[in-house]
């Protein structure tokens, strides 16, 4: 784990939201946006430069969960960046009981494929003319029945 970045969780309609819309932008000029006003996201900062370097989220649908869009700028990639934030990502979902989660990249991102890969993610299928592969994990059967999840998912 590199300690020269720190992840820090935000909740939707939050003031730091802004910060993820400008990395969206930056990392992605040519996608669709992504809507940020649900769901939880994570900001990745440089401790010495307090600088916003990378960005991640989570959306529950369900039972299950979708890793949304994750980004990391070019100066802090090959730090271990991705990993991590699909880690805490995972931790989330696990905490929250869900089922699963599922995910998407494009079909030229190997780096991206690879790390959820080494996650323990599933190739799904091919979608949405034959650019994107999905990318599925089944979580742990131990929560997923708890009733204190189950009441704290209803309010």
């Amino acid at each position: 784990m590199n300690a020269q970045y720190v992840i820090r969780r935000l909740r939707a309609g939050t003031p730091e939201m802004q910060t993820v819309r400008e990395l969206d932008r930056a990392l992605f000029p040519f996608d669709k946006v992504v809507k940020l006003d649900r769901g939880t996201w994570w900001l990745v900062y440089d401790r010495q430069t307090h600088a916003a370097v990378g960005f991640a989220g989570l959306a529950v649908r369900g039972r299950w969960g979708a890793l949304v869009r994750a980004g990391v700028l070019p100066c802090a990639r090959g730090e271990g960046l991705h990993p991590r934030l699909i880690a805490v990502r995972l931790a989330a979902a696990r905490r929250l009981g869900l089922g699963g989660v599922t995910t998407y990249t494009t079909t030229d991102n190997s780096p991206s494929a690879n790390n959820l890969i080494d996650a323990g993610f599933r190739l799904g299928r091919q979608r949405r003319g034959k650019r994107f592969l999905e990318w599925r994990l089944r979580l742990s059967e131990e929560h997923r029945d708890d009733p204190a999840r189950r009441q704290a998912q209803k309010q």
